[in-house]
């Protein structure tokens, strides 16, 4: 009788559909999605309110207030929601970036050597001019020894530094170009967007991939927040359509400077299957954490080295 009597008085089995961690769940989705859409995420944002949503009409659907065709209306009238706020945001987005000077973009502080002070959708920091030369990389060791050379390639930098904010992905035609250190120099965001920092090398003649076991990358560190910052090493064919490109990974700066910036050299792995045969041109991707992100990282590159595979 005992067993009897619990049958027949328990509830039936909730499914998780049916339950408060769904719906809390199908909440903080659609707000992360949200957040994502107007942070200039829109992926992220897409696909996280939709699974939000998606949560939320099963969670209705097990409850017996939507029925199926219910359900087909509501999920057409989210996306066309989700759709409309999207296309709103980077209209607001790309509104805001091409504003007139002084509504954001990238701002250049007066104390930053001799940039007068405001505010630019993008600044290209130029290098000292230095003496074009004909590069060749350095050979691969043979088995025998009777190799061409095994020593490492130096190659000072002398390109530039691009600076420039979402949604652009280089620094705008009407960029404002100076000359300048970057570990010396401080650009900060002149709104909540990120700066997006890069250094660009051209070489004039192409290198090839398999000449290298590893790529170092000197730098001259002004950052005094150590852990913040990580450089990825970027090499392309500019030569080719469509650029292809091979990056070496990310490596942190780990270097802690005091009363001056600090020497620091990073080594990239090279790979001995790349996606590319040659390349001509090296990209530095300047990638930094949380709140750094709204400043430039304070390092300047010194060299490349490139360093020959053995047998």
């Amino acid at each position: 009788m005992l067993s009897t009597f619990q049958r027949s008085g328990s509830q039936p089995r909730r499914g998780f559909a049916d339950s408060l961690p769904a719906a809390l769940l199908a909440s903080l989705l659609m707000e992360l999605g949200a957040a994502n859409l107007f942070s200039g995420r829109p992926a992220a944002g897409y696909a996280l309110a939709c699974a939000g949503s998606a949560i939320l009409m099963a969670r209705l659907k097990a409850a017996g207030i939507l029925t199926k065709e219910r359900v087909r209306r509501l999920l057409i009238n989210v996306v066309a929601v989700l759709l409309t706020v999207g296309f709103g945001v980077q209209l607001f987005t790309l509104y805001r970036r091409s504003g007139q000077r002084g509504s954001g973009g990238v701002d250049a502080p007066e104390r930053a050597m001799g940039l007068h002070s405001g505010k630019y959708r993008g600044v290209i920091l130029l290098t000292e001019p230095k003496q074009t030369a004909v590069l060749v990389a350095p050979q691969p060791a043979i088995k025998d020894g009777n190799n061409q050379s095994k020593q490492p390639l130096s190659i000072p930098f002398d390109g530039v530094y691009w600076f420039f904010q979402f949604p652009d992905r280089q620094p705008p035609k009407d960029s404002y170009s100076i000359h300048g250190d970057p570990s010396l120099t401080a650009f900060r965001s002149a709104d909540s967007l990120s700066i997006q920092m890069e250094a660009r090398q051209s070489f004039v003649n192409p290198l090839d991939m398999s000449c290298c076991s590893r790529i170092a990358v000197e730098i001259t560190n002004g950052n005094r927040y150590p852990g913040t910052v990580w450089l990825e090493l970027i090499l392309t064919d500019m030569r080719l359509p469509g650029q292809p490109s091979q990056s070496l990974g990310r490596l942190p700066v780990i270097s802690n400077p005091q009363a001056a910036p600090a020497h620091e050299v990073l080594s990239f792995a090279a790979p001995s299957n790349s996606g590319i045969r040659e390349f001509d041109a090296v990209t530095v991707r300047f990638i930094r954490s949380g709140r750094r992100g709204l400043s430039s990282a304070k390092i300047a590159i010194d060299r490349f080295t490139l360093v020959p595979r053995s047998l």
